[in-house]
């Protein structure tokens, strides 16, 4: 089946892309900081973030060595998360 052509204008439809990206170093440290928050099964409060180019790297110390590959984790789940490197260590 043809369609019968129009003239009538055609409306364009401009799509706005909303990215969940955070845009620079400090975005992705936060966005990573606060996913550590969020996340059961970590105590946060002595992990510190830093970001540089999508790499992040987790410092500090959790009380239990089963937080030091949870925090990992989590933060690979952050989008703009490239790669993790992982300095944590347990305070026994």
């Amino acid at each position: 089946m043809m369609r019968k052509r129009t003239d009538t204008p055609v409306r364009e439809r401009h799509l706005h892309l909303v990215h969940s990206r955070p845009a620079n170093a400090a975005d992705l440290e936060s966005e990573v900081s606060a996913s550590l928050h969020r996340a059961g099964g970590i105590d946060a409060t002595y992990i510190f973030v830093s970001a540089q180019d999508g790499n992040v790297t987790l410092a500090g110390w959790v009380p239990l060595y089963a937080e030091i590959d949870r925090a990992a984790d989590v933060a690979r789940g952050v989008d703009g998360v490239r790669h993790v490197l992982n300095e944590l260590s347990c305070s026994l």
